[in-house]
């Protein structure tokens, strides 16, 4: 009786003291009945790299000038057949005995000047080795195209005339020199108004934008016309025909001349100066 009596006692003294509290912590993974114990995840990485503050290098400019100087020892112009040498020498930014590097812009600009004549389809230059170290040949490579152009057709039909028919033609390379030369010329044949004749105009120019070299350009136009000017005598038609028209004959003689100076690549100042004389009854 007295040992039934003490088992109780310790039993109900476990009961009061209760389960003790479980720390917080990882999940238990002790293992279950139905399989392996579970595996935790690993935790997530942390970067502790410091931050990169370094700033990429810029990358190189149209401006910027590397390679070694060279000494421009000659310079052998091949391709040209219609163009004297003395117009491409003269239209390049650089000349024998200039040092310059092999990105120096004054080669872009050189290529860019020539093919603005108008008088080559393409433009290469080079440089090759020369007689000694650091000197080095420009080569300059074109390929020439057609210099005559065909600037107007006049044609077609008016009360005043049956019918009309002109052109105009430039060549603008004269012998190679780098001079154009242009004339038009177009011809009226008389209608059946009163006082109209048959009438002509012609047109001579020359130009040359440089003058042995320089910045300074001159051209110049000498002009012609022989023609009838018509004025209505009745009606108000605003297409009137013959019966309400009349004419009176005119002669025009005149030219022009035009001085020019190249400021810079893209800008040119001009003055000009104009004569002419009109004659009419």
């Amino acid at each position: 009786m007295r040992r039934t009596l003490v088992l109780l006692l310790l039993a109900a003294s476990a009961v009061a003291r209760g389960e003790p509290e479980r720390p917080s912590g990882p999940p238990d993974l002790a293992p279950t009945p139905d399989g392996p114990p579970p595996v935790a995840p690993p935790p997530d990485p942390v970067d502790t790299a410091p931050p990169d503050t370094t700033e990429a290098p810029p990358g190189p400019t149209a401006a910027d000038e590397f390679g070694p100087l060279l000494l421009i020892e000659r310079v052998e112009i091949h391709g040209n057949t219609a163009t004297q040498n003395e117009i491409i020498l003269r239209a390049r930014p650089i000349s024998v005995g200039d040092v310059l590097r092999a990105s120096d812009k004054r080669l872009t600009e050189a290529r860019f000047k020539l093919l603005a004549l108008g008088y080559f389809r393409e433009v290469t230059l080079a440089m090759q080795k020369g007689s000694s170290r650091g000197q080095v040949i420009l080569q300059v490579e074109v390929v020439e195209r057609g210099t005559i152009v065909l600037n107007r057709l006049w044609f077609g039909t008016t009360t005043l005339s049956p019918y009309w028919f002109g052109a105009d033609v430039t060549e603008r390379n004269l012998f190679g020199l780098g001079v154009a030369v242009g004339a038009g010329v177009v011809y009226a044949a008389n209608g059946s108004v009163e006082g109209s004749r048959d009438q002509w105009a012609g047109e001579v120019r020359a130009a040359d934008t440089s003058l042995l070299g320089t910045r300074l350009g001159l051209n110049g136009a000498l002009t012609f016309v022989h023609g009838s000017e018509a004025y209505r005598i009745a009606g108000d038609d605003p297409d009137p025909g013959s019966a309400e028209l009349r004419a009176f004959p005119y002669r025009r003689f005149g030219g022009r001349t035009n001085l020019t100076y190249d400021v810079t690549a893209l800008t040119r100042l001009a003055a000009t100066l104009r004569i002419e004389s009109i004659h009419a009854d």
